[in-house]
């Protein structure tokens, strides 16, 4: 059956002269930039309706740290929904990122071949990676899952045997966002398995790659699947940001300082309660607790009474 999301919302061209899309110069970014900074679907819709003061203040913060934003195919497939059509706040959101100078990059995650080849001098090599990156993020009942078993060409990516063809990497990257499901984790998976691959390029240092999500789940899943790679091959992490985490560091640095702002952007991410992990001044260790927007606003802005984990 015909999946409902396109890669190409039918609004595509209000973004495409505010984005980069080139695969050459996605390349180039990756590798010199210093924070390279994936959304996940939940929190861009987030971003995108902070107001224009919020907004800035998180693009201020991106730029002291040379960041750049990376948004997925299958995550802009998931903005546009089944209507297929990016709604005005995105665009008006990537054109602010754009206009006060953030790189902000479509990323066909199939470019992700590219990147390791940078690297790795034969497709054995990459392919190899990239099977483990997907044996490491697929559910049970996923659509990536699903589209493997029903393909004979890309059910060799789970057997571990040596892949020596440079097309496996777009072929299943195009097939499983064919087959893209309503409410299932595809753009979360998508970026475990890209996320997984950059960890291992040597030359790039832990921290590097920044992941921004409100989604439990997926924080779960990003921080499992990534430090399922063995030491002696990479030791270094991803980074994974909630809003609760990104604002208590902006306040941390000093990059706000309007509690009411703070306030405010944190009523756009949660309506009642939300849970965090954190720890407060006379805890042992990170302990889950549940605050409105208004006791975590009045929480991390002084800066020593809580630390936010997630």
């Amino acid at each position: 059956m015909p999946s409902l999301y396109s890669e190409s919302p039918s609004n595509i061209d209000k973004i495409l002269s505010l984005v980069i899309t080139d695969c050459d110069r996605t390349v180039d970014l990756i590798f010199s930039s210093e924070k390279c900074i994936f959304y996940d679907a939940c929190s861009f819709r987030y971003h995108s309706n902070f107001n224009k003061a919020g907004q800035n203040s998180v693009i201020e913060y991106i730029k002291s740290k040379n960041g750049i934003i990376i948004i997925t195919n299958c995550v802009l497939m998931e903005l546009a929904g089944t209507a297929q059509s990016l709604n005005d706040l995105y665009i008006d959101y990537i054109e602010n990122l754009s206009e006060n100078g953030i790189k902000v990059i479509l990323f066909d995650e199939k470019y992700i071949f590219d990147i390791l080849s940078e690297e790795y001098d034969s497709s054995v090599k990459v392919n190899k990676i990239f099977s483990f990156a997907v044996r490491n993020f697929n559910s049970p009942v996923g659509t990536v899952r699903k589209t493997i078993n029903s393909d004979d060409k890309l059910k060799e990516i789970l057997k571990g045997t040596e892949i020596s063809r440079k097309s496996i990497c777009a072929e299943f990257f195009s097939r499983v966002k064919s087959n893209k499901e309503s409410e299932d984790d595809l753009g979360e998976e998508l970026i475990g398995i890209c996320l997984y691959m950059l960890l291992h390029l040597s030359g790039e240092p832990s921290g590097k790659f920044v992941v921004i999500s409100d989604d439990h789940e997926a924080a779960a899943k990003f921080s499992t699947g990534t430090k399922s790679i063995p030491k002696n091959v990479s030791d270094k992490v991803v980074v994974i940001l909630s809003t609760v985490r990104l604002l208590q560091n902006m306040i941390n640095e000093d990059f706000i300082t309007d509690s009411a702002l703070v306030e405010n952007m944190l009523k756009k991410i949660i309506l009642n309660k939300r849970k965090v992990y954190a720890a407060k001044q006379n805890d042992i260790s990170a302990q889950p607790y549940s605050f409105t927007a208004e006791e975590i606003a009045a929480l991390i802005k002084n800066k020593n009474e809580i630390s936010i984990i997630y």
